[in-house]
């Protein structure tokens, strides 16, 4: 392919440009005037658009001395709840031998009608009570009796540094 060259300056080509930079300036008002046509328009806000919200209150860090405390009973659940079901839950076992976790109990339905369980076994660092590792073990128990729950060998890991926290759920029929 050949190079281009310039073109030198002609009568022609001299009187063309004064007319294309002439019909580009008499556009450029149209243009701009058009543009702003329809384009919304914010109100001015009557109120101001900062909030105030009152400081909560937070929960204060965790010290050291706060963890050497003896581990939560497993068979306590963690919180007052409509399907805390952890009364049925009784004689809750989680140790860690050999290096593998097991967990036992004994579930106890009192109610008149067959009640399927969910127990959640969970493994927390007692260092920070980070979860480690969590299981379910689903039972299903006759109405006025009990069944074993056992969950051995569910996890393989040190005793050391780690507590076992269980809570019971009904399955809603």
């Amino acid at each position: 392919m050949r190079p281009t060259r310039p073109v030198p300056p002609t009568r022609r080509n001299v009187r063309a440009w004064p007319r294309a930079s002439g019909a580009a300036l008499l556009c450029l008002p149209l243009v701009v005037g058009l543009g702003g046509c329809g384009q919304p328009t914010s109100p001015a806000p009557s109120t101001p658009t900062t909030v105030d919200v009152p400081i909560q209150p937070t929960i204060a860090p965790v010290g050291p001395d706060a963890l050497e405390t003896a581990p939560p009973d497993p068979s306590v659940a963690a919180g007052d709840s409509l399907y805390d079901a952890s009364a049925a839950l009784t004689g809750a076992t989680c140790t860690a031998k050999g290096g593998s976790w097991s967990f036992s109990g004994l579930l106890t339905n009192a109610n008149q009608t067959p009640e399927t369980y969910t127990v959640g076994i969970s493994l927390l660092r007692a260092a920070d009570l980070s979860p480690v590792f969590t299981t379910e073990v689903v039972v299903t128990v006759p109405a006025g009796a009990s069944s074993p729950v056992e969950a051995q060998a569910f996890h393989r890991a040190p005793a050391k540094g780690l507590t076992c926290l269980t809570g019971v759920t009904v399955k809603e029929q």
